[in-house]
């Protein structure tokens, strides 16, 4: 993103786990958590807004072996969170590029699109299920058990960030 002259400086906020977090811990927020403490503030402030344990990162870009390899996880680890740009497969629709860019696999909707409600039971996101499939196509014997779950923010949230000029289409979680 390039920042002009003209534009309003964000303060950066960093949040970090804790070295005191006792064993056993474990980075359990709710769906509601996910889209309006975190995707909605990355969004508000995409440049100054990080989480030590939620880096951005192209998520289409390796395998998701590859990818937890990467960025630090631990084998043992069975949840990690990224902030990522979706692309679109043609550049008029609005269909997501799920090919993996190192040829490895794609991923494939398992789940259809299922709102994300706040405590007033307005929609404030959506969330989508996707399995990773080795090879060009989906085929039965190349589905793995590699499991993602895809966070997007609603429209109306969008707006509240006072980001209306990007597609919540554009960062998902």
């Amino acid at each position: 993103m390039a920042i002009s002259s003209n534009s309003i400086m964000q303060e950066t906020v960093v949040i970090r786990r804790p070295d005191s977090v006792p064993p056993g811990f474990l980075f359990k927020p709710s769906d509601e958590d996910l889209v309006l403490q975190y995707l909605k503030k990355k969004i508000e402030n995409p440049v100054g807004f990080h989480v030590e344990f939620m880096p951005d990162a192209i998520i289409y870009d390796c395998h998701p072996e590859h990818l937890l390899y990467t960025y630090g996880f631990t084998q043992g680890n069975k949840d990690a969170y990224f902030f990522s740009l979706r692309e679109k497969k043609f550049g008029h629709g609005d269909r997501a590029n799920r090919v993996v860019k190192d040829g490895s696999g794609l991923w494939n909707k398992s789940v259809s699109k299922k709102p994300v409600k706040g405590v007033d039971g307005r929609v404030i996101g959506h969330k989508s299920g996707l399995v990773f499939f080795t090879g060009q196509k989906k085929s039965k014997d190349g589905k793995t058990n590699w499991l993602m779950r895809e966070f997007e923010i609603s429209d109306e949230q969008q707006e509240e960030a006072g980001c209306s000029g990007m597609n919540p289409y554009d960062l998902v979680l």
